[in-house]
């Protein structure tokens, strides 16, 4: 990644697109998915709560100069199960 900047999904299925992919695999937000709506990851809940210029925006929800988007504290439950980096897919030419 080069230039990040900052990511707000554009609407609702983007949001549980980019969730599924990120904070539904992270230890961060694990106990939200567990049942405690207290005790999930703030990032998500700033999110939705500060418009994307704003200061207090988080800056952990980026933009790469691909437009492909991270969340960069992802911390994964399972190491094997992490988001998909399109950059690393190589497929050959024919």
């Amino acid at each position: 990644m080069t230039d990040l900047h900052a990511y707000r999904p554009s609407n609702g299925t983007e949001g549980e697109i980019f969730m599924s992919q990120w904070c539904a695999k992270c230890t961060l937000d694990r106990g939200r998915r567990e049942g405690d709506a207290f005790d999930g990851c703030e990032i998500i809940d700033l999110t939705m709560a500060y418009d994307i210029d704003d200061p207090s925006y988080p800056d952990a929800w980026v933009r790469d100069d691909d437009g492909t988007p991270h969340c960069l504290k992802f911390a994964p439950e399972d190491v094997s199960d992490q988001p998909l980096d399109p950059l690393a897919v190589v497929r050959p030419l024919l």
